[in-house]
């Protein structure tokens, strides 16, 4: 066992809490729990810190899981070594994919995205040799997880390019489900490049796509609604919002991590649109929805836990709260976010505290101590 487990496991009787118990307070399967525990799986810094709350070690355990340098490059090359000693088999290549893109959940982007990067090399290798539509697809998801971990780490050129492999993967395999996200992944780089225009048509060309049952029509129509509320149009953006619920709420499947639009997404999509809109009952309105979704991802199943979105989220509530004159509010939502470590500082987030920072040097604020310090923490995140 590691120091980290006998740490654990000796905390964890202290306090009389079985495996089951620790593992819904810490907001993780009991399996996993388990085996932190035994010491057959490392912990991940973020595993590492729901525990350490949850057995109330003062940061005892989360440093331990730090501790060795090499822990986070052992535990990704035992990873890489499970995913690609698989036969070239279409359907074993799209099960790794598929757990690739819930595994991004979870992990940190420049991380994951090296893991797709090697995984889609494999998977390429396997359609030169054979095409099928099952390598096809699986390519077109694993370039789907890389335009992610390439949006997060600030390379919105580059995630494009990974969306023109995915279309073209989607083509071969004459897969709408992906041509659908495809185009809503499209939108989502174009609205961080600031392109809300060729957003929105990207965005509604996807509706064509959309497969009947699907959460992805809901996804397309939340990004439609945040290209809508920076456009200024309140009324569509609105109108997109309740659509994207009736579509979410009569949604008969889903897909898996970033595959999927989970319900927290949804509200997620909501605060993200709401704040952009000039009312103080949209902020209000925002805020609220930004605090529904923290609530749902850390209350539910931690595999669906999207901890990049979930920080965001928290920046969404900070930001609404901002708009709204409640600055000891913001400042709390913002308390962990600014925390961070370096791995999980994605460019969305960096790019939208810039604009709490911007909301902080106004006139409103001119003179706020407590806005003065945000603005230096920001600066100083970024």
């Amino acid at each position: 066992m590691s120091e980290f487990s006998e740490a654990m496991r000796s905390r964890r009787r202290a306090t009389g809490l079985s495996i089951r118990a620790l593992a819904r307070s810490a907001h993780l399967d009991p399996g996993h729990v388990s085996r932190l525990e035994s010491g057959t799986r490392r912990p991940t810094e973020e595993a590492a810190a729901a525990i350490d709350r949850a057995l109330a070690a003062d940061g005892e355990l989360y440093a331990l899981a730090r501790r060795d340098p090499q822990a986070v490059d052992i535990r990704e090359s035992e990873r890489l070594a499970e995913l690609l000693t698989t036969p070239a088999d279409g359907s074993r290549h799209l099960a790794v994919a598929e757990q690739l893109a819930v595994d991004y959940l979870g992990s940190p982007a420049r991380a994951a995205g090296e893991l797709a990067a090697a995984a889609r090399r494999v998977t390429v290798d396997a359609l030169r040799r054979r095409s099928s539509a099952d390598l096809a697809l699986a390519a077109g998801r694993l370039s789907g997880v890389l335009a992610y971990a390439a949006l997060d780490t600030g390379r919105p050129d580059a995630a494009l390019a990974h969306c023109e492999a995915a279309w073209a993967a989607a083509e071969a395999a004459g897969d709408d489900e992906l041509r659908a996200w495809v185009r809503g992944t499209q939108s989502l780089i174009l609205r961080f490049q600031g392109q809300y225009v060729s957003a929105l048509r990207h965005a509604e060309d996807g509706l064509r796509y959309a497969p009947a049952g699907s959460t992805a029509r809901a996804r397309l129509l939340s990004g439609i609604a945040q290209c809508s509320a920076n456009l200024g149009d309140r009324q569509e953006t609105y109108k997109a919002l309740s659509a994207a619920a009736t579509a979410r709420e009569h949604a008969e499947y889903d897909e898996a991590g970033l595959l999927g639009f989970t319900p927290a997404k949804l509200w997620y999509y909501g605060a993200s649109s709401l704040m952009w809109l000039p009312e103080t009952t949209d902020a209000r309105m925002a805020l609220i929805q930004a605090e529904r979704a923290v609530q749902l991802w850390q209350s539910g199943d931690p595999p669906e836990r999207s901890l990049d979105d979930e920080a965001l989220a928290h920046v969404y509530a900070a930001t609404a709260a901002v708009t709204i004159g409640e600055l000891e509010q913001a400042a709390t939502w913002l308390a962990p976010i600014l925390d961070l470590p370096e791995d999980r500082r994605i460019s969305w987030i960096t790019k939208r505290l810039g604009n709490i920072a911007n909301k902080l040097t106004g006139k409103r604020y001119a003179g706020d101590p407590l806005a003065a310090e945000l603005v230096e923490r920001i600066r100083a995140y970024r």
